[in-house]
């Protein structure tokens, strides 16, 4: 059967949506299906290219790697070689709440948005992202769901675990659940069927 909702979302719908939202999707998914036909050792350099590339852009413009690296003596041009990478302290969740303001960049290209994990391994976590990351998530997932036949607009089932949008308090809480999340539903094609605490009865409603 002809899903002529796909064909909508597929020419039209998505590709307004991400215009509107100038995280330049299109050179980010061209990007990604170019990747995957590298070789190991290719890839290998492209990765050590870019986290060079975040690695610089922390040290200059995000206070927080600022300030590590001069805690601990360490710059961008000592990052040499993959062995090197184990000079760069660990980041934990904790620095993350605590220091919060201060990983965000001095130099923005994209504005950011702000959203809180699904908290499955105990409290949420408040971050930061921009557009132009949204779009690069948005591009590798279409490419591995392109593996599987799943093209942009096809209607496919999705299964998560916590929903991070119960976590939201209040008014903006209730819009995100109930008016924001089915209308991103509707434009990806898809349907969510939560998994924690998923009972026998539960199984059988969602099939």
């Amino acid at each position: 059967m002809k899903d002529y909702h796909a064909a909508l979302i597929n020419k039209w719908i998505f590709p307004y949506s991400i215009k509107l939202r100038k995280g330049d999707f299109n050179s980010k998914m061209d990007e990604a299906i170019q990747n995957q036909i590298l070789s190991r050792e290719e890839i290998r350099n492209l990765q050590f290219e870019k986290l060079g590339e975040l690695i610089r852009h922390a040290y200059n413009f995000v206070p927080y790697y600022r300030n590590t690296f001069k805690q601990i003596g360490l710059s961008p041009q000592d990052i040499r070689t993959w062995e090197d990478f184990n000079k760069l302290p660990i980041l934990t969740k904790a620095e993350v709440r605590e220091y919060n303001q201060q990983f965000l960049s001095e130099k923005q290209r994209t504005p950011l948005r702000k959203f809180k994990t699904s908290g499955s391994t105990g409290k949420p976590l408040k971050v930061f992202t921009s557009e132009i990351s949204i779009a690069s998530e948005y591009a590798v997932r279409f490419r591995a769901l392109n593996c599987y036949g799943v093209n942009i607009g096809d209607r496919f089932v999705q299964f998560l675990g916590a929903d991070r949008y119960s976590h939201t308090p209040g008014w903006r809480g209730f819009i995100d659940k109930r008016l924001y999340q089915p209308f991103k539903n509707s434009i990806f094609n898809r349907s969510i069927l939560p998994v924690n605490n998923i009972s026998e009865d539960d199984l059988e409603h969602q099939w």
